[in-house]
């Protein structure tokens, strides 16, 4: 990914009225409490406050004890901090979308982080991703829940929707893109569906360690494959993306894109090819998005509507199918391992 002119401005921010770990934690220290000054607070203790609070008592820590070492926890607190920060400066200072922060603000404020509930997180995904398409210089509308109920969340260039969504569990891609699926029943323009799988690779325990990055993307791709072969759609794919927090040394984030082929009739193939080239640009700086096709056709084969009968569906075609596929890799990839990433994937009760 290229790096964006708001980055570049915040690592000059950050090495001028930073340059250690204490002063670069108070310059974003700051920005979020300048936010908290100018909006307020809205009565909830969770998220975004609930991590503010905590970054509180790191600085504390680091104020009585300049060798203080943080431990993994900390580390990752902050930088996700950091990341939240950088987030909140570029729209809600430098660039003046105050519009964007203020879409869901209450939510800022829900659920915890680390946990599959922290609604304040879901919210900073949609933004960031807002956020990529400013800095491309390409048009992006938000949506408002209150006159457009059931629409997806964004527009881009008054040609294609986006729906945003942060999965915490691997059949929550399945269900988070049979959404997407009945959104775009709602709008007559093409929709995307935007996964973020951070909290998939990262919190759940046992993926990053025995799922690479390629089975990881393989997976997940596979399981949304299923989704939008339920029917023909306005849902012209679907984008995947995370970032490993345990090896900070890879380049950015890892992102694939599943085209989906069963489309209604009136999407021109034109349109298809100007949407991919404009979420491309968005998401990678350039036209180098990677993206496959698929086919899948499972119509008729669940009761989409019904969550016993995706999850039975999820837990017999699709896990036997993904399977299947691990199976025919033997090569590269023992029995073992592959039993322990079906248990993993695998819905429970």
């Amino acid at each position: 990914m290229l790096v964006s002119n708001s980055i570049l401005e915040w690592e000059r921010k950050l090495k001028s009225d930073g340059g250690n770990l204490y002063k670069n934690i108070l310059v974003c220290y700051r920005v979020i409490d300048k936010l908290l000054d100018e909006e307020g607070s809205v009565g909830n203790v969770g998220g975004l406050l609930n991590e503010h609070n905590k970054v509180f008592e790191i600085v504390e820590k680091l104020q009585r004890c300049n060798t203080y070492k943080l431990d993994a926890r900390e580390e990752l607190l902050i930088q996700r901090y950091g990341e939240t920060a950088y987030l909140v400066w570029a729209l809600y200072f430098k660039l003046d979308r105050k519009d964007i922060i203020r879409k869901n603000y209450k939510q800022w404020f829900e659920g915890e982080d680390f946990t599959g509930t922290s609604h304040f997180r879901n919210f900073e995904f949609e933004s960031t991703v807002i956020l990529r398409f400013i800095e491309e210089d390409i048009e992006i509308d938000i949506i408002s829940e209150k006159d457009f109920q059931g629409y997806p969340d964004l527009l881009a260039t008054n040609s294609f929707y986006l729906e945003c969504k942060r999965t915490t569990r691997f059949f929550g891609i399945l269900s988070n893109v049979l959404k997407a699926l009945k959104q775009a029943k709602n709008v007559d323009k093409p929709t995307v569906a935007v996964l973020n799988l951070d909290y998939l690779y990262n919190e759940i325990e046992g993926v990053h360690i025995f799922m690479n990055r390629y089975h990881f993307l393989l997976i997940c791709s596979k399981i949304a494959e299923f989704a939008m072969g339920v029917e023909k759609s306005n849902l012209f794919g679907v984008v995947l993306e995370y970032i490993n927090e345990y090896n900070q040394s890879e380049n950015g984030s890892n992102i694939i894109a599943i085209r989906n082929e069963n489309l209604n009739e009136e999407i021109t193939e034109i349109q298809l090819e100007k949407n991919w080239r404009t979420i491309s640009n968005a998401f990678c700086g350039d036209n180098s998005l990677e993206f496959y096709v698929t086919s899948i056709s499972c119509e008729n084969r669940f009761n989409d509507s019904n969550k016993a009968d995706r999850k039975a569906f999820f837990n017999s075609i699709i896990i036997n199918e993904i399977k299947r596929i691990l199976e025919s890799e033997k090569e590269y990839i023992d029995k073992e391992k592959i039993d322990t990433i079906i248990s993993l994937i695998t819905e429970n009760d």
